[in-house]
């Protein structure tokens, strides 16, 4: 059994290695792109893995396969501004 008390017990120990913040983007690129899904009509902007193929990409709605790109990638400028 555990002791609340002892948090060493039940918690993982940190090392340097796990207390490195690294951004996302770094480990999976992903381009922006404004959408619009066929279904409802609705456009917004959205950002996505690279390896994601546009119909696994699902609207708010809840249609999945019927969202498509109304125009080029846009580009994101370093820092995300």
């Amino acid at each position: 059994m555990l002791d609340c008390k002892n948090y060493s017990e039940w918690t993982p120990k940190q090392t340097e290695k796990d207390s490195k913040i690294t951004g996302i983007e770094d480990n999976m690129p992903h381009e922006v792109a404004e959408l619009i899904c066929l279904n409802c009509h609705e456009r917004w902007i959205g950002a996505y893995p690279q390896k994601t193929l546009l119909k696994n990409l699902a609207c708010k709605c809840g249609a999945t396969g019927l969202v498509i790109k109304t125009g080029q990638t846009l580009e994101v400028e370093e820092g995300g501004k």
